[in-house]
């Protein structure tokens, strides 16, 4: 009986040894685990570099109490963001103040970091031994069709690109095949040439713009231009077919309000400035007239169901920095519009994510906006086919 109850303690003992270590483990297997990242903004990044040899040595980047140093110039275009020899900084968006300093020179600025972006300012040596910085914006040279001379080796600002794709509409700035240059804000003469034909005139670059130019047969460069044909709602005649100067685009989806030029089921062409005819169709209704498109511009027409087109126009309300008071909301003509995002170097062309976009027949309009703590009221004037920025500060 007594080695029965010692047997027993043993195995009790046993017992509530392993189950100590069962828990000790688990515990420790559960204080291992990566813990979840916390919820926010995803940072972004600010590049500082410089094009040529300053002669003052490392310039050093100061943003926020950290610094970074640019080591080295890059002579052959704009630097990636994580350029080896430039001063980049990861950080949360927003704007933010710097300053920069070598022998002899310094700058001093801010910049704004957006969500997931890359921000880059060039820092040169004009201003009087002051220093300059600016964000940089893109030029892209095209061609339409194969203009039958081979590739086509661009010129700009010392530096060289080539195009060896053809683009039925303009691509975006960027495109394999184009010849993209990022370039400080500024105007820039530029060459091209290929076998048997040369062009050569001037781009301007406004920061972060995207200033296209296609480059044509007759050796020349123009800066295109769109016009869209949209209809808002189902005129029960099937596709509309769309012909201007001589090309097809067709009409196959309904719109509640106008869409950006070039969304997918609208009729979009990219055509030099100048005013073109047009014609549609679909099964019992047609459709003429005119459009008139400019150098950057997007002009809209409306096919309605009386078998007419009736151009609208755009205007979009838009903030250069956070005023800190949430999202503001915005009334034109009875219609409200919220403001939920900020360009520090303006939106470009109305319709830009975030704004308070709307379209509308020409006229001039009253608005009124309001957040936390801020109101503003003003005109806004909708010209046909036009789009008319209006910023709040």
């Amino acid at each position: 009986m007594q080695k029965f109850q010692l047997s027993l303690l043993k195995s009790l003992r046993l017992f509530l040894l392993f189950s100590f270590l069962s828990v000790f483990f688990t515990a420790c297997k559960k204080e291992s685990l990566v813990p979840t990242p916390p919820s926010g903004p995803a940072s972004g990044e600010g590049m500082f570099w410089i094009a040529s040899n300053l002669g003052c040595g490392n310039i050093t980047v100061t943003i926020g109490g950290i610094s970074k140093l640019i080591t080295g110039y890059y002579d052959t275009g704009i630097p990636e963001c994580t350029g080896s020899k430039t001063a980049t900084f990861a950080l949360l968006p927003g704007t933010y103040s710097y300053t920069a300093s070598c022998t002899g020179l310094s700058w001093n600025g801010s910049i704004t970091i957006t969500s997931n972006g890359c921000t880059k300012i060039q820092l040169t040596s004009s201003g009087g031994g002051g220093g300059g910085g600016g964000s940089t914006g893109q030029g892209m040279f095209w061609i339409a069709s194969d203009l039958g001379c081979g590739n086509i080796n661009v010129v700009c600002n010392g530096i060289t690109r080539t195009i060896t794709s053809v683009y039925a509409t303009a691509p975006s700035c960027g495109a394999s095949g184009t010849a993209n240059f990022d370039l400080s804000p500024g105007t820039y003469s530029y060459t091209a040439s290929c076998s048997g034909k040369t062009w050569n005139s001037t781009i301007t670059i406004t920061a972060g713009g995207c200033n296209r130019i296609q480059l044509t047969s007759s050796g020349g460069g123009s800066t295109t231009g769109q016009g869209m044909f949209w209809v808002a709602t189902d005129l029960g005649c099937g596709n509309i077919t769309v012909v201007c100067n001589g090309i097809s685009r067709t009409i196959s989806t309904v719109y509640a309000t106008s869409p950006p030029c070039g969304t997918s089921g609208t009729a979009t062409f990219d055509l030099s400035p100048g005013t073109y005819s047009y014609s549609a169709s679909c099964s019992g209704k047609t459709w003429s007239g005119t459009i008139t498109i400019t150098a950057g511009g997007c002009n809209k027409i409306q096919l309605t169901s009386s078998g007419g087109g009736s151009t609208t126009g755009q205007g979009t309300i838009w903030i250069r920095t956070d005023h800190g008071c949430g999202p503001i909301n915005v009334t034109i003509n009875g219609v409200t519009r919220t403001i939920s995002q900020y360009y520090s170097g303006g939106p470009g062309t109305c319709g830009a994510t975030g704004c308070a976009n709307y379209t509308l027949n020409p006229g001039t309009y009253s608005f009124t906006a309001s957040c936390s703590g801020f109101t503003w009221t003003g005109t806004i004037n909708i010209t046909s086919g036009g789009c008319s920025l209006v910023e709040l500060t």
